[in-house]
């Protein structure tokens, strides 16, 4: 079972072994960890400045607009404007990928077709 001191054994055998060039390459980390090297790990942070490598932000975003959503609907209001309006001006159509709301009119689907 690992516990945390055998992951701290862990990544420091797995820094040791890809940060010096001269040292021959192990395939594996050590099968069992004792207290004195869990210890000898814990302490490096007291004896050596520990700083942030880096800092990274992360967004998704999904893409999606007003005209591929039209582009999407387009085929089927084609087929049967009816059955996509109603008798509405307009519906609200979600995005199957980020749920994002997109109110389509039908001016704005008539437009979308005409090509402008």
């Amino acid at each position: 079972a690992w516990s945390a001191q055998n992951c701290m054994v862990w990544v420091a055998w797995f820094l040791s072994m890809h940060t010096s060039a001269t040292q021959p390459a192990v395939t594996s980390p050590p099968a069992s960890s004792s207290p004195a090297s869990a210890r000898s790990v814990s302490a490096l942070a007291q004896a050596e400045i520990l700083t942030r490598i880096e800092q990274r932000l992360y967004r998704w975003h999904c893409g999606c607009t007003q005209s591929k959503i039209l582009g999407a609907i387009a085929p089927a209001f084609r087929a049967d404007p009816v059955e996509i309006f109603g008798e509405a001006e307009s519906i609200r159509v979600e995005c199957p990928r980020c749920a994002a709301g997109h109110r389509l009119t039908r001016e704005a689907m008539e437009a979308y077709l005409a090509g402008g």
